[in-house]
């Protein structure tokens, strides 16, 4: 049996992916590209393991196919491709863990992001080899890929959610963007008065963290309390503005 590289610089490569949940482990899942795969089912794919009483999974979904859940899916190669994954489960074992080899992705400048719009999260999976999701039924990420380093995510704008959230002290946003771009963020309290305001100038096509150290202006760790914070990103003449809440507890 040939071993697929999991370099993802290459023309040909396979990431496999495990998903654990307590004592269950799913080992099946994985991502990858190959010059000669199709776009549907084909023979580099893998078909999730019928559903019997109990089940955790790592799904593709691919409707056009008569079983339309792919554990792994290899897609033809291509200089950018984003994975909408699904992580599906009844087990009742806590949070599930997915895991992969961070460092066979090899030296080189393509990128591989794990985006969880859900939870505001955004993951370098070449500088991380896990990801924590909350114990949930049906869990929704995506995984993107560029060759070139130079990725288009949507707007190539991507503003993580505070993380973690509620918190003690620090919080941190990821924050991507496809060009050089200005990032502020201010924080305020419930009536209305602002406790913090700070700044970052973005990198492009990388994940930058902006990061608020749960202190008032003058360096005092503020009172624990619910707190209104707002993310200002400008890109040339674009501007765009998140809005959320901050606990400290």
């Amino acid at each position: 049996i040939k071993q697929v590289p999991s370099d993802i610089g290459g023309e040909e490569w396979v990431l496999p992916i495990t998903l654990s949940q307590g004592r269950v482990l799913n080992p099946l899942g994985g991502i990858g590209m190959h010059p000669e795969a199709k776009a549907g089912k084909d023979d580099f794919d893998d078909i999730t393991l019928p559903r019997f009483v109990k089940h955790l999974e790592f799904n593709n979904y691919h409707k056009e196919f008569i079983a339309p859940r792919f554990s792994k899916d290899v897609v033809p190669t291509a200089n950018e491709h984003v994975w909408n994954v699904t992580i599906e489960s009844n087990f009742d074992e806590g949070d599930m863990v997915l895991n992969w080899a961070d460092a066979d992705l090899g030296e080189n400048e393509a990128q591989l992001l794990l985006h969880d719009p859900t939870h505001g999260v955004l993951l370098d999976m070449k500088k991380s080899k896990t990801y924590v999701l909350p114990s949930t039924s049906k869990h929704e990420i995506e995984i993107n890929y560029s060759r070139t380093k130079k990725m288009e995510l949507g707007n190539s704008l991507l503003l993580g959610k505070p993380f973690p959230n509620p918190t003690s002290g620090e919080v941190t946003f990821n924050l991507f963007s496809g060009s050089a771009a200005e990032a502020q963020i201010e924080v305020f309290d419930l009536m209305g008065r602002k406790v913090h305001t700070g700044g970052l100038s973005l990198r492009g096509y990388e994940i930058n963290k902006l990061k608020w150290s749960g202190k008032n202006m003058v360096g005092e760790a503020v009172t624990n309390g619910v707190y209104i914070y707002k993310l200002t990103t400008r890109t040339g003449e674009s501007t765009n503005i998140a809005q959320g809440r901050i606990i400290i507890h």
